[in-house]
């Protein structure tokens, strides 16, 4: 009884929670974010009360990435269900700092920092040319892609095998 009483307010009202892609926008890739200690850090002080603190690079970022990029931000999703975006899970990518651990599709993660209020932080700006590269080249399945990343820090890694191939051309 009591469960039932708490799902009302916590399940989607709804199993579609983004409506329709039109025809013509199919081959888009769908970017979800999260928005806490991803884009954002919230804190709060006895002396202040909350305060919100947006990430360094936010702006450029979701500006540059809404010119490739379906853009859809989540807040504290307890089991993040990406089923329920009603887009193909082969052209999803889930960015946050807590990925692995919220996620019911573990294969649609690609895990950043998280945002703690670091002044001399990059780690949005770092994974550009990663999303850039995954938009331009549309690969048929973005789980695969990810999964050669291991868990791995993706910018990074993404960085030292772009060099790799560029000197062997």
């Amino acid at each position: 009884m009591v469960e039932e009483h708490v799902m009302e307010f916590t399940e989607p009202t709804s199993d579609k929670l983004l409506p329709d892609l039109h025809p013509q926008e199919q081959h888009v890739f769908t970017l979800v974010l999260d928005l806490n200690e991803t884009l954002l850090y919230t804190d709060w002080k006895r002396e202040r009360g909350w305060r919100t603190f947006k990430r360094p690079g936010v702006d450029a970022f979701l500006e540059h990435m809404a010119k490739f990029y379906e853009i859809v931000v989540y807040s504290d999703q307890m089991n993040m269900d990406l089923s329920k975006l009603n887009r193909d899970p082969a052209k999803i990518l889930y960015v946050s700092a807590h990925a692995f651990e919220s996620s019911l599709q573990p294969e649609n993660c690609v895990p950043i920092k998280p945002y703690k209020l670091e002044t001399d932080d990059t780690a949005l700006l770092d994974l550009i040319p990663f999303l850039e590269y995954v938009a331009r080249n549309s690969p048929a399945d973005i789980r695969q892609v990810l999964q050669s990343y291991e868990r791995k820090d993706v910018a990074k890694e993404f960085l030292e095998r772009s060099k790799e191939y560029q000197s062997n051309e």
